[in-house]
């Protein structure tokens, strides 16, 4: 099969994808960013694809585009996506980890564009090789005849003359850009077709006193003023250009809200949300940026705090979110590794996916009483997270939302009536969970295992302290029988002097048993052994 007509259907839709504003994209890399329409996902930017913040759509996804300036995609970065059918790797990709698409029972194409055969360290990268057809440059079908993994896919070689594709355009991923003093953005070019087989490009700056641009799109901005960005494909001569406005130390960041850089402080100040870390241009996805930050002040008026607004701000230490906010978006903290501590306001009643997963110094939460859901992956490698408060409003614990933390006790209360799998995977300190059921909820044994780890929890060395007689329950219940079941100790309650009229019925309800006493006469006082 041609490479024309294996990338025909996605050809159009790419195009498509950049010249409206997106409904679905986001980061997912310190450089590499994602975008979704009409069930393509394409991958583009520079260095290595990590994470998972597009799972959420892993059921609409069938085909998948990894674009050039990618270089690695890491451990279970599409495990266990049904839909993909087809994957495109491009020239520059070396290197595909573990569980990477594995379990991607519906993948039957793969086409890759290096001559030279990307690094798969295991089989377990892929399943069902025999399935797979995987079209390879002309010339390179023996390489990667010889080469470990690949050699178990059906290998097509593409032809190079019926394969050519010219391009007919190009565009880039922003119409303008704003920009402080000093600081750096990439821009990335999409050269149409997909399929095109010269994707080279030629950038420049209009005026480099201004902003100056690499040859691979990276653009500094080096006074207060404007520039013309352009760039020229090397097959055709299409043209694509944005402007780029350059100011001293601050900025706008949502429709009433504005931005000001102090030392290590950053302060959002106005009302309203922020704009999508897309718009907010000159801030958002600046690795330079980013580290120069220690602390951000969200002030009262914000009200909420978008998808991965400060996702891999690694220097990040606090962080003031204000009463006004209500929602903190999907991965908002994700990778902030320098975090120590949040304090998630009352106001706050929904929390995205992964919001603070692998923020590996965060020892103190305070998760809000407004809170139903802890949603997946929400704490997910907190590796100093020893302790958390789980109020009474939350009825579900997501899948990976404590996974690889360093609990080492933790309170279940009643009002939980699901706990996800993965949950307390890899959670090694923990030594005790307590629980107020009477009667144990069901959860599947997945709870405590640890899917890329490869490994569970070694139950029985685990206290689980039950309410005081529900021992036999526990012992006889799936899963919660492999722990270590202690009781909670019993209490004694007494009521003096207690006066009812003859015929009254008194209900004394503790935690776990109903006491009913009919009585006829004056009650003085009743003692009660719970």
């Amino acid at each position: 099969m041609k490479l024309k007509n294996c990338l025909l259907l996605t050809a159009g839709i790419l195009l498509s994808a950049f010249s409206q504003t997106h409904a679905e994209s986001g980061q997912c890399g310190d450089s590499v960013h994602w975008t979704f329409e009409n069930s393509v996902l394409t991958v583009f930017g520079q260095g290595i694809l990590y994470g998972r913040p597009y799972e959420y759509l892993k059921d609409q996804i069938k085909t998948v585009i990894i674009d050039e300036g990618i270089t690695g995609i890491a451990e279970g970065a599409f495990y266990v996506f049904d839909s993909i059918t087809s994957v495109t790797f491009p020239r520059s990709l070396v290197n595909i980890d573990i569980w990477a698409f594995f379990s991607c029972s519906g993948l039957r194409t793969v086409i890759t564009l290096n001559p030279i055969p990307p690094y798969i360290p295991s089989w377990e990268a892929f399943t069902s090789y025999g399935q797979i057809t995987a079209h390879v440059p002309f010339g390179s079908l023996e390489s990667y005849q010889s080469a470990h993994i690949w050699n178990w896919f059906g290998l097509v070689e593409l032809d190079p003359v019926s394969d050519f594709v010219s391009a007919t355009g190009v565009i880039l991923h922003k119409d303008s850009l704003l920009l402080s003093k000093d600081f750096q953005f990439q821009f990335f070019a999409f050269v149409s077709p997909v399929d095109a087989t010269n994707k080279n490009v030629i950038w420049q700056s209009d005026n480099p006193q201004v902003v100056t641009v690499s040859e691979n799109g990276l653009v500094t901005a080096v006074s207060a003023g404007s520039a013309i960005i352009s760039v020229t494909t090397a097959d055709g001569g299409f043209e694509a250009a944005t402007k780029v406005i350059v100011t001293e130390a601050g900025g706008i960041c949502g429709d009433n809200l504005t931005w000001l850089l102090s030392d290590s402080v950053l302060t959002v100040s106005g009302t309203g949300s922020m704009w999508s870390l897309d718009e907010w241009q000159g801030i958002g996805i600046q690795s330079s940026f980013r580290k120069r930050i220690k602390t951000i002040i969200l002030e009262e008026g914000l009200t909420s705090i978008d998808a991965q607004f400060f996702s891999n701000w690694t220097n990040l230490i606090s962080v003031v979110i204000p009463e006004s906010v209500t929602h903190i978006g999907m991965c908002a903290f994700e990778n902030c590794y320098s975090l120590t501590s949040v304090t998630i306001p009352e106001s706050v009643t929904s929390i995205g996916i992964w919001a603070f997963s692998y923020c590996y110094s965060l020892t103190s939460v305070y998760i809000p009483g407004n809170l139903t859901a802890i949603p997946n992956g929400c704490f997910e490698e907190c590796h100093s997270l020893t302790s958390i408060n789980i109020p009474e409003s939350v009825t579900s614990i997501g899948e990976w939302a404590f996974a690889g933390t360093g609990l080492v006790s933790i309170t279940i209360p009643r009002s939980v009536s699901r706990i996800g799998n993965f949950a307390f995977g890899s959670c090694h300190s923990l030594e005790k969970i307590t629980v107020s059921y009477p009667e144990p909820i069901r959860i599947d044994p997945l709870v405590f295992y640890h899917v890329f780890n490869n490994e569970a929890l070694e139950l029985g060395s685990i206290i689980l302290e039950v309410p005081h007689g529900c021992f036999s329950v526990y012992a006889g219940f799936e899963v919660w029988s492999e722990f270590n079941i202690v009781e909670s100790p019993g209490s004694d309650a007494t009521l003096k002097s207690l006066t009812l009229d003859n015929g009254i019925s008194f209900l004394f309800s503790p935690d776990i048993l109903d006491y009913k006493f009919d009585v006829k006469n004056v009650i003085d006082s009743i003692t009660i052994t719970a």
